[in-house]
């Protein structure tokens, strides 16, 4: 485990959650061990006070953080720079707590954090990652963009209400990135400056020709970074089926969609993201074509898709 026993978990965060003690030191009662969930910070004025003893490290992440509490949710905020005036959205929120403590040395997507470590509740920070949301942990304090008060919005502390459960990962030091088992499975990352779409398009079409083209969007082994929100609109944007078969596809093909999710989470990042063409618009009308949008469920994990069957040819592989 980490020096400072950092975490991160897989689960997707669930409604359902207990509040979990807080803010009474770094000693837990009897012999129960200290947890990211259970180590005391106070809230005072809406930025953290990190408890006693705490390590210098977690002291610099609470820091970071608290510059960042009156800051607006901006999607794709904090991705570019580490600094972003315009604001931050929940990844880049919890990436520029990290790095302010040494943690992190580039940024990521919570579709990325989401494969970063190993299983391990932290006891200090915990970061809690899936495809859709990340937020964090900290000595008992969550500093999350979601649950702000009315009028509000970006990220802030939030006493600790945990939303707890699933598999659990441990965030190594970034010396360790390089040799991590787990990271060395991710794939290239969609926003990278180098990369190469015709490269991964021929690699994932080799290594995933009998899965369709929403599921393999996904995977983060085959392309690092693709969200369930960017699989429909880049699918959209290319035209292309995402329940097509990689094998009935060619490498262009692939890449035209690869493409298009690069450019636009590249775009989102620059300028906010903009209204979905699909995303959540299920019953409503294609904006190319009036046909309205379909929606199902997909793959094991029953990630719900969003497409037009009628400039998405490839309907008849969803039912």
């Amino acid at each position: 485990m980490a020096t400072l026993g950092v975490a991160a978990a897989l689960s997707a965060p669930r409604a359902a959650a207990e509040a979990v003690p807080w803010g009474y030191s770094c000693a837990p009662p009897g012999e129960a061990p200290r947890t990211s969930e259970t180590c005391g910070a106070t809230l005072v004025d809406g930025r953290a006070v990190p408890p006693p003893g705490a390590p210098a490290r977690v002291r610099a992440v609470i820091a970071a953080a608290n510059r960042l509490v009156h800051k607006p949710y901006v999607w794709g905020g904090g991705h570019l720079v580490w600094w972003d005036r315009r604001g931050y959205d929940c990844s880049g929120a919890v990436g520029y707590a990290l790095h302010g403590g040494g943690m992190l040395g580039t940024t990521m997507v919570s579709g990325q954090l989401a494969y970063w470590g190993l299983r391990g509740l932290g006891r200090w920070i915990t970061v809690y990652a899936n495809a859709e949301h990340v937020y964090m942990v900290v000595a008992g304090l969550r500093f999350d963009t979601r649950d702000d008060p009315p009028g509000v919005s970006g990220p802030r502390w939030h006493p600790a209400r945990v939303e707890v459960g699933g598999p659990t990962l441990r965030v190594v030091s970034e010396a360790a990135l390089r040799s991590d088992p787990t990271l060395a499975r991710l794939g290239p990352d969609v926003l990278a400056p180098d990369f190469d779409s015709a490269r991964v398009a021929a690699h994932t079409r080799g290594a995933a020709g009998d899965r369709s083209l929403g599921e393999a969007l996904l995977d983060q082994r085959l392309v690092a970074g693709i969200g369930n929100i960017f699989k429909g609109e880049a699918c959209f944007a290319a035209a292309a089926s995402p329940w097509e078969f990689l094998a009935a596809m060619s490498e262009e093909r692939l890449a035209e969609v690869l493409e298009a999710a690069r450019r636009l989470m590249l775009e989102s990042v620059e300028r906010g993201r903009p209204d979905p063409a699909v995303y959540r618009r299920a019953g409503r009308p294609c904006p190319r074509c009036g046909t309205p949008i379909a929606a199902r469920g997909q793959g094991d994990a029953n990630r719900r898709t969003y497409w037009c069957p009628c400039c998405q040819a490839g309907e008849s592989r969803a039912k």
